[in-house]
């Protein structure tokens, strides 16, 4: 099977997997958020409960070389609606930080908080409470766009490509669906993805029954999944190498034998644990 945007997602992983130097956009992002305050919140609520939140990781965590206070980067994997009707855009960042490195009880760990989003345009920065959903190792990102035949890929238009989320959902773009492994339609591939204008896809995110999300947040509209499934949970390319738990303070700890690494070019797939309701301008 070919795989249609592995060379844009290869070049991606290749730019955050480097040393733990940031590019020209997220050394500017990261400047920004240092000298700009959180907003006042404001009496209209933009990031609602359940909001889901696709990223690609820009900073490779590693529980040998993190130290607590190492600022967290990812990137925004598609287009998120907000309740005003504004979108926060493709490539804003989410940032974050390292709060703790250790290990317990003969397994590393490390933790990890992410706090806000910097959204492009230069609105301010948006306060967030959010919880992991998913996490997938750069491979796993990589293979979330292969086609489901060789007969479809290359010599066709992106529009018709037939592919399949990292959980198992297949995206149909030609016929304007996304039906997960048991038959059912759960969304629809739509534009505003970060490898290519037809990596994105809303649906009705689900929590598995007895999975680690089946307590969290869900939300009645449909949700930017980007080339996650709509009932994606838990660790995907890395399990059994890593582990991870939500903690009540907000912080993701995560944990493994011998060495916590994350590598840039993993994604995440979180959701929003407490409505934020800072003002965001609607962006065209």
């Amino acid at each position: 099977m070919r795989n249609h945007w592995f060379f844009p997602a290869l070049a991606l992983i290749m730019l955050a997997s480097a040393a733990p130097v940031f590019g020209q956009e997220s050394a500017s992002a990261l400047a920004v958020a240092r000298r700009s305050p959180l907003p006042v919140a404001e009496s209209r609520e933009q990031l609602p409960q359940g909001t889901v939140i696709p990223v690609l990781l820009e900073t490779t965590l590693d529980s040998r070389r993190s130290k607590a206070g190492q600022r967290v980067v990812a990137t925004l994997g598609q287009d998120i609606s907000l309740a005003n009707e504004g979108v926060i855009r493709v490539r804003s960042k989410l940032l974050g930080q390292v709060t703790q490195v250790g290990g317990d009880s003969g397994r590393a760990t490390l933790t990890v908080r992410f706090d806000r989003i910097l959204p492009r345009k230069g609105n301010a920065p948006v306060a967030l409470d959010v919880r992991l959903r998913a996490i997938a190792s750069p491979l796993e990102v990589a293979d979330s766009g292969q086609t489901t035949t060789t007969s479809i890929g290359w010599d066709n238009p992106p529009a018709v490509w037939t592919t399949v989320q990292i959980g198992g959902d297949v995206v149909y773009r030609g016929g304007g669906q996304v039906v997960n492994l048991s038959g059912e339609t759960v969304g629809k591939p739509v534009h505003g993805g970060l490898f290519t204008q037809w990596s994105g896809v809303l649906a009705q995110v689900s929590n598995p029954a007895g999975s680690a999300c089946q307590n969290l947040p869900l939300s009645r509209r449909p949700q930017s999944v980007w080339i996650f499934s709509a009932d994606a949970c838990g660790v995907y390319g890395l399990k059994g190498v890593l582990s991870y738990r939500n903690l009540a303070s907000g912080e993701i700890l995560f944990s493994a034998p011998q060495q916590v690494k994350i590598p840039g070019g993993s994604a995440l797939l979180l959701t929003v644990a407490t409505p934020t309701s800072s003002t965001l301008a609607a962006e065209q």
